[in-house]
């Protein structure tokens, strides 16, 4: 996750990455902030399948 905030982030930067979350509370920040184009994964849960 990008810390401290995805809204401070410059993602002028950073467009067109791959950004891995933990889960899709996550995935839900960064959907907002992240431009087009950007790829956001949620990671599977430890233990879960892969």
């Amino acid at each position: 996750m990008l810390r401290p905030r995805p809204a401070f982030v410059n993602w002028s930067q950073l467009k067109g990455i791959v950004i891995f979350v933990r889960n899709t509370d996550e995935l839900r920040l960064l959907g907002q902030t992240a431009p087009n184009g950007t790829r956001i994964i949620v990671l599977p849960e430890e233990g879960g399948p892969a």
